[in-house]
């Protein structure tokens, strides 16, 4: 293959597939975030369990760590609204269990730092 025809591919692959790739990233991280449960969601909310719905205050100050073992035991999915979440120790002991929060910069998981172990994930 003589060089200009490599310049070429090269320069196909620069302007047409990894914007292409960047499009497709884009489609599926938008569709993904239409499909996110908000506690507003009446549809969701049997599916998913809010920690705030358990208790959790997600100040950023109080140990959430009772309601949010709470919230894991009571659902498959667990939804952590924006705020900042304690803990000192959780356990999931089931599999497909999901956690999910309601953004980057917007939900934050945070370890007390009392536990040896902050979270035991293990399936029966």
């Amino acid at each position: 293959m003589s060089k200009s025809r490599n310049g070429w591919i090269i320069a196909l692959r620069h302007l047409i597939v990894q914007p292409l790739l960047c499009l497709l990233i884009a489609v599926h991280v938008m569709a993904a975030q239409k499909a996110a449960p908000t506690t507003e969601n009446t549809l969701n909310r049997e599916l998913w369990a809010d920690v705030r719905a358990f208790g959790a205050k997600g100040d950023g100050v109080t140990d959430d760590t009772a309601a949010i073992q709470a919230a894991i035991d009571s659902q498959k999915a667990v939804l952590f609204p924006a705020g900042t979440f304690r803990f000192s120790r959780i356990s999931i002991n089931r599999d497909n269990v999901t956690i999910m929060g309601q953004g980057r910069n917007k939900t934050t998981l945070q370890t007390t730092g009392t536990s040896d172990v902050a979270l035991s994930i293990a399936s029966k």
